[in-house]
């Protein structure tokens, strides 16, 4: 058993998913423990990690134990406090993953754990430990080689409860008969908490009779213990519903006469449906058990089943007239229908396709024949001008029963003409429809809720009957430019609750009646020219947008009497002046203030009166030359870009400040040495501040500083060593720089590391080398850097990555190869390295470019050398989790394919044809290669010469054959440069289990396609090997002759 610490990345690009490796772990771990701190929630990695937990607990009976470190239960629970802050900035960015992170850290928050108030930190930890040696020590006893899938089995029937003896005897042969396979032992322990021995006996019994214990089989205990309701939602899930929102899902299904949302719960609880980011998932096995349970209603009579969503099977119905009463639902991808009195729930939708109802008119009456079908779902409908057309096809379709019609991007002009009657419909959704003129009369559309037409550019009319519309509550018009008369608001739709008009050019007229309202974005409204004198009736808003409004020319007096306003944006108002918001004290709730791109030179004194402002954001307000007394609740500053400020405030009142960024504030000169006193300070960002010429001493009051950005400052840093929360610092480019303290090993907490471009950078100290926990280093365009420098690289042992650009040593210390964790070594522009020492196994991506003495030979070594340790660590464990990637690449100068890659051709991509029994138990992988062309000699430099202009390679591996086509990809970035006609990009992509599942063995020949992002490159040639472990035995014996030969 083993202890394994998550620890956030800083470098993990904003929106990138956690690795897989990491969800590996987390799904193979017993138990979680989770220490939340003030800064947790503002990273989107941690929180993507927590969903991951929560959701392991609720399908693998995870134990989750949470520690709540200097930040209040009840602040996780309702995301207030640090917690707010974080989720008003990852609500802009990533807004379809905010509920399901609220939701993780709601159930969190519930759980049992430690709060660590006033207690001394050495005791608090012993608490912690003490609890975790009994849990630790509780494993299940058992004497069979199956130990693993008898835990994973016992940890989801028991919940990670040790079950008695009888109990542990029957656990025992479950396994057996599930052949030990993770998702059956996960889904049948699912199936069995709580139930009686009986129960248990009778599930065994069951699982004895399956002829050949089939995977299917086994599964299907599981399904055969549902109820009757929950069986049909499974299969809806199964056959249609699968990566689809679970509210989008639970509203069809409800409007079928489904209690969906409690049977969803019940088949969550069951592990036979998961949540991913809001969508409902299953796994593969058990999407293919449900639509498998349906197709052997009628293996040869599609028309007898009740579920249909193959296009094959609805045309052998329509062509062989073989529709029946058994059909209840339809999931259409292709195809037109008409619809029968009897359908209870309807979904249309649409995109560009050059299928059209009239394809289908002759088929009309055959429709009568499904009597039952309550769900019938249409896609890809090609609908060119208007749905008055479309009702001599539909004229069986009783639009009475419409919940939602969703014709987003397509052609229409206008939906119909006249008064239509559609007492069910909830949304209209016409997204992106650009050639769409007018909206309908919505005189029959009393229960609309929400009616989205953002990017409809040339609307231009919206029917004044949406002034009748009681129940809307969304009303999405962003990007309607051509929208010149928007009908006046009514307090007829008084419910209305997020209105968003951003981009509009027309008059809002009756915004103030709309008193539900919780959203107006007037963004780039450019006609507005002023707002209503009582806009505080709006006593429900909370956010509000009237950024690039650049006709507003004042704010009227009652404005800054809206009491719920918590979010303001007034960006970019080219008449903005400071004494405009000399009011903005009386908005009591406001807690973010955005105000970039203005022009004002200073803020109003009663700024400092807003007494729940947390977050100020004054992004590149040019002219701004000083800030005003803050607010002491105060936690984010953001402040790039303000060329002209001079000087920072007074700290001593915003002791609860965690973020202050003042990146390129080139006059910045003096940061006042209150800064010493912010305890809770956690990012301090000053890149490149020029000016700055005396930095405060760094003190151990800011001893939790753990994010420190001094790149391009051109001071000196004292007491940088106190700072033992660091994990990251940048001292890129500080040109005065001449040495480091000599104790950083006394950053224990290091993890990132950058020196680039330190130019008078004499040395590095020898306890540099004992920074134990640094897992990245930068030491590019180091004008006096010499291998000598890297002897003692070999100490750092977590080193991952290592960044040596543009340096002009000739070899590379033998130490490196001590670096058991490496896992990158970027090289680019060492013109003058003749070789690379033996590297570590672990080493899966090089880049070479422009070390143009390294030979072509070179790659074969280096991937050579991580295959044998990719075998040697499979020769134990062959076995691998599903989904699971080893992927080697090397980009270094070449003309030429290595000839070692047995299939060639010129251009971007190529076909093979498959060996028999090329997928056997010694097949290790593909190995792929791209000639790399230069289009255009011209590339974008950055200040210093070196090109800037990044390309994307996206390597494809697509299976033929007669199964479903397959992809795998994988891309990687590079930077362009003129000679990049001299290189080859040679890619290993591993077996494992993603090709194992997903073909089986049975494609016959397989197409490899490589692709460029940048214009100015393209693949002039390419080449594909299959890799055997013969292969690798065979090039060491290759490589150790040469060897020989040399020496003899």
């Amino acid at each position: 058993m083993g202890i394994v610490t998550f620890r956030d990345t800083e470098d993990l690009e904003r929106g990138k998913s956690i690795s897989p490796e990491l969800l590996n772990a987390i799904e193979k771990s017993r138990f979680a423990i989770i220490i939340l701190s003030r800064s947790y929630a503002s990273s989107s990695w941690c929180l993507d990690e927590l969903a991951t937990i929560v959701r392991c607990k609720k399908e693998k009976g995870l134990t989750v134990l949470p520690i709540f470190y200097d930040v209040d239960p009840s602040d996780v629970r309702k995301q207030t406090g640090s917690f707010a802050q974080a989720f008003i900035e990852h609500e802009q960015c990533f807004m379809e993953k905010v509920e399901m992170w609220r939701a993780a850290l709601r159930e969190v928050a519930d759980l049992a754990g430690w709060h660590r108030q006033d207690k001394h930190e050495s005791e608090f930890i012993q608490d912690i430990v003490k609890v975790l040696f009994c849990k630790l020590g509780s494993k299940f006893s058992s004497n069979t080689k199956n130990l693993d899938a008898l835990e994973l089995f016992c940890s989801s029937a028991f919940k990670n409860e040790l079950p008695g003896e009888d109990y542990m005897q029957l656990s025992r042969n479950v396994v057996y008969y599930a052949k030990g396979l993770p998702l059956a032992l996960a889904t049948l322990g699912s199936f069995l908490v709580g139930r009686t021995m009986d129960d248990w006996k009778s599930a065994l019994d069951n699982l004895k009779k399956i002829p050949r214990r089939e995977i299917f089989d086994v599964l299907k205990v599981s399904y055969d213990g549902l109820g009757e309701m929950e069986k049909e939602i499974f299969l809806d899930i199964a056959c249609f519903f699968r990566g689809q929102t679970k509210d989008q899902v639970i509203e069809i299904l409800e409007n079928c006469g489904f209690d969906a949302r409690i049977s969803i719960s019940v088949l969550i609880d069951k592990s036979l449906v998961s949540m991913d980011n809001q969508k409902l998932e299953m796994h593969d096995l058990l999407q293919q058990m449900g639509r498998e349970i349906v197709c052997q209603e009628s293996r040869k009579e599609p028309g007898k089943r009740n579920r249909l969503w193959h296009s094959k099977d609805l045309l052998n119905i329509l062509t062989k007239d073989m529709a029946t009463e058994a059909i209840e639902a339809i999931v259409v991808n292709t195809y037109d229908w008409v619809v029968p009195k009897a359908i209870q729930a309807m979904v249309l939708n649409s995109n560009e396709r050059d299928v059209t109802l009239q394809e289908f008119e002759a088929f009309p009456e055959l429709f009568t024949k499904m009597c039952n079908l309550r769900l019938l779902i249409i896609h890809c409908v090609d609908i060119r001008n208007d749905l008055n057309h479309a009702s001599n096809y539909l004229r069986y379709f009783p639009p009475k029963e419409l919940v939602e019609l969703n014709l987003g991007t397509s052609q229409l002009k206008y939906l119909w003409e006249g008064v239509k009657r559609l007492d069910k419909l909830k949304c209209i959704d016409l997204r992106n429809s650009f050639n769409l003129i007018r909206t309908p009369d919505f005189t029959g559309l009393l229960r609309l809720e929400r009616l989205y037409l953002s990017g409809c550019s040339n609307l231009v009319d919206i029917h004044p009957s949406i002034g009748q519309l009681r129940r809307l509550v969304v009303l999405d018009l962003e990007g309607c430019q051509s929208l010149t008369n928007l009908p006046s608001m009514t307090t007829e739709i008084e419910p209305l609750k997020i209105l968003n008009p951003c981009g509009c050019k027309s008059q809002f007229i009756g915004i103030e009646c709309l008193t539900a309202l919780t959203t107006l974005n007037l963004k780039a409204c450019k006609k507005l020219r002023c707002l209503p004198s009582n806009m505080d009736s709006l006593s429900s808003l909370e956010k509000l947008s009237l950024s690039r409004c650049s006709k507003l020319a004042n704010l009227p007096e009652n404005f800054w009497k809206i009491k719920c306003l918590k979010e303001l944006e007034l960006s970019w108002m080219s008449g903005l002046e400071g004494i405009w918001l000399n009011g903005i004290g009386g908005l009591s709730s406001l807690k973010c203030l955005t105000l970039r791109g203005n022009s004002f030179v200073t803020l109003p004194a009663s700024i400092s009166q807003l007494s729940k402002l947390e977050a100020l954001d004054l992004w590149g307000c040019l002219n701004l030359r000083s800030l005003p007394e803050l607010p002491s609740t105060v936690k984010y500053i953001y402040a790039q870009h303000c060329y002209n400020l001079i000087q920072t405030p007074d700290f001593t009142g915003l002791l609860r400040l965690e973020e202050l960024y003042l990146s390129e504030c080139s006059k910045l000169v003096e940061i006042h040495p209150s800064i010493g006193q912010l305890r809770r300070l956690v990012v301090l960002d000053l890149e490149g501040c020029q000016s700055l010429a005396n930095f405060p001493s760094m003190t151990t009051e800011i001893e939790p500083l753990t994010i420190l950005n001094l790149c391009g400052c051109k001071s000196q840093f004292i007491g940088i060593e106190c700072l033992t929360a660091l994990t990251t610092l940048n001292l890129k480019a500080c040109e005065k720089l001449q040495c480091l303290p000599s104790n950083m090993d006394s950053l224990s907490s290091l993890e990132k590391l950058s020196l680039s471009r330190c130019s008078k950078l004499a040395n590095l100290p020898e306890n540099f080398w004992k920074i134990k926990c640094l897992k990245e280093l930068e030491l590019s365009w180091m004008s006096g850097l010499e291998g000598i420098w890297l002897n003692g690289i070999g100490g750092l042992s977590s080193l991952k990555c290592l960044t040596l650009r543009g340096n002009s040593f000739v070899t590379l210390p033998a130490s490196i190869s001590q670096l058991s964790k490496l896992e990158a070594l970027d090289l680019w522009g060492c013109g003058k390295l003749l070789s690379l020492p033996e590297l570590p196994s672990t080493v899966k991506y090089i880049n070479a470019q422009l070390c143009y003495p390294l030979r072509r030979s070179t790659a074969l070594l280096i991937l050579n050398r991580y295959l044998q340790g990719h075998l040697s660590h499979e020769s134990s464990t062959r076995k691998k989790e599903v989904g699971s990637r080893t992927e080697f690449q090397i980009i270094i100068p070449a003309y030429e394919i290595p000839r070692w890659l047995t299939h060639q051709r010129i251009g971007n991509s190529i076909n093979i044809e498959l060996p028999p029994n090329w997928c056997n138990s010694k097949w290790m992988g593909f190995a792929l290669c791209a000639t790399l062309d230069a289009c255009n000699p011209h590339f974008n430099v950055d200040e210093f010469g070196v090109p800037n202009e990044t390309f994307g390679l996206t390597a494809c591996v697509i299976a033929l054959g007669d199964m479903p086509h397959s992809r795998y990809a994988s891309e990687s970035f590079f930077r362009v440069t003129d000679d990049m006609r001299r290189h080859i990009w040679v890619l290993y992509l591993s077996c494992d289990d993603w090709f194992a599942t997903v073909w089986k063995g049975e494609c016959s020949q397989i197409e490899v396609e490589f692709r460029t992002s940048n214009p100015k490159l393209k693949v002039r040639q390419c080449g594909v090997s299959l890799v055997y472990e013969q292969d690798v035995e065979e090039c060491n014996q290759t490589i150790a002759q040469r060897r020989s030969n040399l020496t003899a």
